[in-house]
């Protein structure tokens, strides 16, 4: 991400409690489809850190092994599992506290 302030796009990235999430993998144990769940969100992280288009990242999750696998390197919003909608909804909150620009509602 880059340092240089808030030029780049904002990026909301809502994700389930591991022990929810991806639910309609078929796996042979609840373990394996939690560590798929969660290699497959810290790709999309991965992803997202590497474009020099996105300057914020704000995962939004109750879950706390997600929440220390990215506490150094994304804005971190808890959501209480309200479903997806709401989700993205807490983390666009939090970009309009954190008066990101694009929002809209800060000064420019």
């Amino acid at each position: 991400m880059s340092t240089d302030g808030f030029g780049g796009y904002a990026v909301v990235v809502p994700i389930r409690s591991l022990k929810t999430g991806k639910i309609r993998l078929l796996t042979d144990s609840d373990a394996l489809r939690q560590q798929l769940a969660l290699a497959f969100f810290l790709d999309t992280i991965a992803a997202l850190e590497c474009s020099v288009a996105v300057d914020r990242i704000v995962v939004v999750s109750g879950d706390d092994t997600i929440r220390r696998c990215v506490r150094a390197r994304c804005e971190i919003v808890a959501d209480g599992e309200a479903g997806l909608v709401a989700a993205v909804d807490i983390g666009v909150e939090k970009l309009r506290r954190m008066c990101h620009r694009a929002c809209g509602d800060c000064p420019p």
